[in-house]
């Protein structure tokens, strides 16, 4: 797989949608969010043994996305959260973690700014930074970026993070969204030359377009990935 290919493949299927506010070595795994303080109805909960929805959903996720291939897919569980399931992908200067959660019995707000968003964006973040500093260092830039996906209604709320490295910077993202009432957040983390972050942000547009058309089953042309430079 060749990385530059990755990315373009990627920044072509992003247009211009996002707006701005060697391979770096990939993080190996992802703190699952935890207990946001938010209520939950445990009698809603999956039955032991059954799959969640959560988790059927993560399956129409490819076993490779945008060439990445994924390594899990599995269920959690999270105190506060009634159930979750998470995709991980992983290649030499890539890691990208999807978590599907459902909170409660009721669907989530579809605002960007609505509290389970805000606080889910704010709580991935934080475990997101305190895994990033064990392993990359210290960071030098953190931007909050919006992110308005072709036919999206609500623009996606993002913590753009990048941290130094020789001749490149490593670009950390975690996004918070709602899909079909559930809390969608993915981290990603990937490298790309110091000073593009518009590029990388595109990039990033590429990557929930790709995840969010599979999950909503998107006809197939709106997930294709084999661009070729």
């Amino acid at each position: 797989m060749r990385i530059p290919t990755l990315l373009a493949g990627l920044l072509i299927l992003a247009g211009c949608t996002a707006q701005p506010g060697s391979a770096p070595t990939a993080l190996a795994g992802d703190p699952m969010p935890g207990n946001r303080g938010l209520a939950k109805d445990a009698t809603e909960a999956v039955p032991q043994g059954a799959q969640s929805q959560e988790l059927i959903l993560l399956t129409r996720l490819p076993e490779a996305l945008a060439e990445i291939p994924r390594v899990s897919l599995v269920e959690r569980q999270v105190e506060g959260v009634l159930n979750a399931a998470v995709a991980a992908y992983r290649a030499p200067g890539f890691s990208v973690t999807v978590y599907l959660i459902r909170r409660s019995a009721g669907p989530v707000p579809e605002e960007p700014n609505s509290l389970p968003v805000l606080s889910e964006l704010l709580a991935s973040t934080t475990a997101a930074r305190s895994q990033g500093a064990e392993v990359l260092g210290a960071r030098d830039q953190s931007r909050l970026v919006q992110m308005q996906l072709p036919g999206a209604a609500q623009p996606i709320l993002c913590n753009h993070d990048t941290y130094p490295r020789p001749n490149l910077s490593v670009q950390d993202f975690t996004c918070a969204s709602v899909l079909d009432g559930r809390l969608l957040t993915v981290r990603a983390t990937f490298g790309m030359l110091a000073g593009q972050h518009e590029r990388a942000q595109r990039a990033m547009s590429g990557l929930m377009i790709l995840i969010r058309g599979h999950l909503s089953g998107a006809p197939p042309a709106a997930r294709t990935t084999t661009i070729r430079l």
